[in-house]
């Protein structure tokens, strides 16, 4: 005959699920709000965006891009910026860098 699990072993494992759960909704929440600005980047950013996932901070990523599409910045070339433009970057880990011109900020 088996044994039933005592109500603290139940107890246990409801509060175990129910932080799962929630765990589980904080994370979604937070993947919806990352594609939700993503998707309101023009074509050009939001290729740069999604990108981010690949990154070693997916929000600093997300901020250097919308510091790009603020200045209408490009980002930076294999052989660096122009001499007409200076290079940025965010100081956080995942930043992308970009041109911008001299004159910006």
């Amino acid at each position: 005959m088996h044994r039933a699990l005592p109500a603290i072993s139940i107890v246990t494992l409801i509060i175990l699920c129910l932080f799962a759960m929630v765990l589980g909704w904080i994370k979604y929440f937070d993947y919806r709000q990352k594609e939700d600005k993503i998707a309101s980047f023009p074509e050009y950013y939001r290729g740069l965006a999604r990108g981010c996932y690949e990154r070693e901070s997916v929000n600093c990523c997300l901020w250097s891009v919308s510091n790009m599409q603020s200045e209408n910045a490009l980002l930076i070339g294999q052989d660096g910026c122009p001499e007409w433009t200076r290079q940025e970057m965010l100081k956080c880990l995942g930043s992308y860098t970009w041109c911008t011109t001299k004159s910006s900020n």
